[in-house]
């Protein structure tokens, strides 16, 4: 509802009504590889676009891939 159509709108049409998105299963999943590379596993390795906080941006990003 803002005028532009973006990575918020894709993530609220893969919720849909339902509420049902995957993005809250994502948020609980651990992460799996060290792709930040800090010698740990750990939920700073989703922070996949680097701005600190792991949020709705970075499973668009996680969807989308590379």
């Amino acid at each position: 509802d803002d005028g532009t159509v973006d990575e918020k709108d894709f993530v609220i049409s893969i919720k849909g009504d339902t509420g049902d998105d995957g993005y809250s299963a994502w948020l609980k999943t651990p992460a799996t590889e060290d792709i930040n590379k800090d010698g740990s596993i750990d939920d700073k390795d989703k922070d996949l676009n680097k701005d600190g906080s792991v949020d709705e941006e970075d499973f668009v990003q996680a969807i989308k891939g590379d």
